[in-house]
């Protein structure tokens, strides 16, 4: 009789390694999208995405046949990011902001993302070098907002 954690016949389990030794992710919102933007950057000349939920823009940079597998540690480490990245904007319920035109990537002194943890009066920002920090609400870039169409 087999029992269900047993391998069929012919296979074997093997341990996947996700963590990578040169992440310094520490688990926090901003250390994901500052992944996820610091991948993009990366590929397309140092810029940033027009919008930060463009989850296609962010597949059209990953050249077919950069992963080995669908367990490729890499992908699974992509996959994951861009679902915590998500289940965050999600959770924020339109609660924050993003502009990056014209930041490259490096630009230290210009603020991309930003949002308000719930009871604090500072925000969370991620600068163009992709550094997180508190600011005010005087420090964060004006955004217009979208106008209804006729």
């Amino acid at each position: 009789m087999t029992r269900t954690q047993d391998p069929p016949q012919g296979y074997a389990f093997s341990r996947l390694t996700l963590n990578d030794p040169n992440d310094k992710d520490n688990g926090s919102p901003e250390a994901a999208v500052g992944k996820l933007l610091r991948d993009f950057a990366e590929k397309s000349a140092g810029a940033f995405p027009e919008r930060l939920d463009d989850w296609a823009g962010y597949d059209r940079l990953t050249p077919k046949g950069t992963y080995k597998s669908p367990t490729d540690p890499a992908l699974i480490r992509k996959v994951w990011t861009t679902g915590r990245v998500q289940m965050f904007l999600l959770e924020r319920k339109g609660d924050y902001g993003y502009k990056a035109d014209g930041v490259k990537l490096g630009d230290a002194n210009k603020i991309i993302f930003w949002y308000k943890p719930k009871d604090r009066q500072t925000y969370r920002a991620l600068f163009g070098d992709l550094h997180a920090a508190d600011v005010t609400a005087d420090q964060l870039p004006a955004v217009e907002k979208p106008q209804p169409k006729p």
